[in-house]
């Protein structure tokens, strides 16, 4: 099923909202769940009826850039409750609630919840020892640091709670602490007894992906849910995007057109900073192969959940009624079923290895490296080579500069050599 407009851009939906999901007793290492956000109790035996239907023209309107509403005062209290050392740190300095709100949000909830367990091991640390949490000596902080790494910790595990304990200490202005030579000789002697190496040497090859993706075709007869794997894995090797990104497409934010998609993310990612966002993601359309054509597969996706989705905004929902948003954790589940289903061994593979597969990918396939970079959201070059540039085989080149179109073609080019 295709589109018959020449150019298709989804209709613009009141902010996005939370909805009541569906779920519940799910393991969460099981790929064959599906996660969502918020968990209630609801029917999980209803599997997607779905028939063929005529296909609407549609509208052309246009996309403004939708994103999720800002953080009100109580919940960005709620998120940095982690923190909350910190947070009276802040008030007893005559911060007002309003600006210590808009301090503490300058980590991500994620981190907050990170450093609030090295906060809260430091303050218990204290309290034992009889230690000023605000004032110690180099000596408390090397025995802290001392206690975690013979408890079991490793290099990066210590060094994340230095980083915590710094961001802690510069708030209340106590900054040549953690400069201090003996804890950077410390840390380098961490460092060296339990070092914090790459989890990969090596990594599957992006052809046997692929080749799996190529059995779930015509996209029209095969069900929701493997309609769902199919676009999840080809956005997540075209784009070398993190689950987060994949999570955070709003089809408000999707404008698609015969020859390619455009795909603006309007939330914040991990590499967001200011002056500094994940451009425009622009995927190509691949007549070689309709099977592996992530236009194709997106279109045949949108007309599907149409009417399934109702108000929700966000691209990917549930296989199972009521069909609500999934969480970012089914969209890594879902990655590693395909992963699994295409001979890959998921045991030492997990989904975020997707990203470094399919950049090394493009750059055997001569992609250019600034090209590389801007398509995976990366500012330097050293993190894709010392992070992510990781040997494959099976890999021959081609020439153009878009990444997925550069990765289908040097599939394409690869099968016919065989046959």
């Amino acid at each position: 099923m295709t589109m018959r407009t020449s150019c298709t851009t989804m209709p613009v939906h009141s902010p996005r909202k939370s909805s009541t999901e569906s779920g519940g007793g799910c393991d969460g290492d099981d790929p064959y769940c599906t996660h969502v956000d918020h968990t209630t109790m609801v029917s999980k035996n209803v599997e997607t009826d779905y028939s063929p239907t005529s296909d609407p023209a549609q509208q052309v309107t246009t996309v403004t850039i939708a994103k999720r509403p800002s953080q009100t005062t109580s919940t960005a209290e709620t998120a940095s409750d982690s923190l909350q050392v910190i947070r009276e740190c802040l008030q007893r300095q005559g911060f007002s609630t309003q600006v210590t709100n808009i301090i503490l949000a300058s980590w991500m909830t994620s981190t907050q919840k990170q450093y609030g367990v090295h906060i809260r091991r430091w303050l218990s640390f204290c309290e034992q020892g009889t230690v000023d949490p605000l004032q110690p000596s180099v000596t408390d902080l090397l025995e802290f640091l001392s206690n975690m790494f013979h408890k079991g910790l490793g290099y990066s595990s210590v060094n994340t709670a230095k980083s915590c304990i710094k961001s802690f200490f510069e708030l209340t202005g106590n900054t040549s602490l953690i400069e201090n030579v003996l804890i950077k000789r410390f840390m380098k002697g961490i460092f060296h007894a339990r070092p914090a190496l790459p989890r990969y040497s090596t990594t599957w090859s992006v052809s046997l992906v692929l080749q799996y993706i190529q059995t779930l075709s015509p996209v029209h007869t095969i069900s929701l849910r493997f309609l769902s794997l199919k676009l999840v894995m080809l956005l997540a090797l075209l784009t070398g995007q993190r689950c987060q990104t994949l999570h955070l497409i709003d089809i408000r934010n999707i404008t698609v057109t015969e020859s390619q998609v455009t795909i603006v993310i309007g939330d914040l990612l991990k590499q967001s900073k200011p002056g500094r966002h994940l451009p425009p993601i622009v995927l190509c359309a691949f007549p070689t192969d309709s099977s592996l054509c992530v236009v194709t597969v997106l279109k045949e996706y949108l007309e599907r959940t149409k009417v399934l989705r109702k108000e929700e905004p966000q691209l990917f929902i549930s296989t199972i009624s009521p069909f609500n948003k999934v969480s970012k954790q089914t969209i890594a589940n879902w990655i590693k079923l395909v992963l699994k289903k295409s001979g890959i061994d998921t045991s030492v593979y997990k989904p975020h290895s997707t990203r470094s597969a399919s950049m090394t990918a493009a750059k055997a396939a001569h992609v250019p490296i600034s090209t590389i970079l801007q398509t995976a959201g990366w500012s330097k070059e050293c993190t894709f080579r010392k992070f992510y540039c990781i040997p494959s085989s099976h890999i021959q080149s081609t020439v153009t500069e878009n990444v997925g179109t550069r990765l289908l073609e040097q599939f394409a080019a690869s099968s016919q050599t065989l046959n």
